[in-house]
């Protein structure tokens, strides 16, 4: 094989497109965080945020999000609230506002 082949190769073993993603963005991706991994995805109008990687939906039929440094804070429609941190794939979820811990809860507050 020439040195040609060899680069044409390299090429396509770097998944050219994928920005060095280890989860590509597709076409119902509103916004993504990290390498992919987590995703706000829209569906019938409707936008989730996805850990792409355990198909874990963290939260549904969101009303408004906030990214700040590596957290995202999520409020949905339903009122419940969600925060994640995409660096450590740190989440957790909450019924309501009431039930969020202070270091999250003002941040969650700005979206209500």
């Amino acid at each position: 094989m020439g040195r040609t082949g060899v680069v044409l190769l390299g090429v396509l073993l770097c998944g050219c497109g994928s920005n060095g993603t280890k989860h590509p963005a597709g076409r119902d991706t509103v916004v993504s965080f990290g390498d992919g991994r987590f995703q706000i995805l829209k569906c019938n109008r409707k936008c989730s945020l996805l850990d792409l990687e355990t198909q874990h939906t963290i939260a549904y039929d969101i009303k408004d999000w906030k990214k700040k440094g590596e957290w995202v804070y999520v409020v949905t429609k339903a009122g419940k609230c969600a925060i994640l941190n995409y660096q450590t794939a740190f989440s957790e979820e909450f019924d309501s506002i009431a039930d969020v811990p202070a270091q999250w809860k003002g941040e969650l507050e700005k979206l209500e």
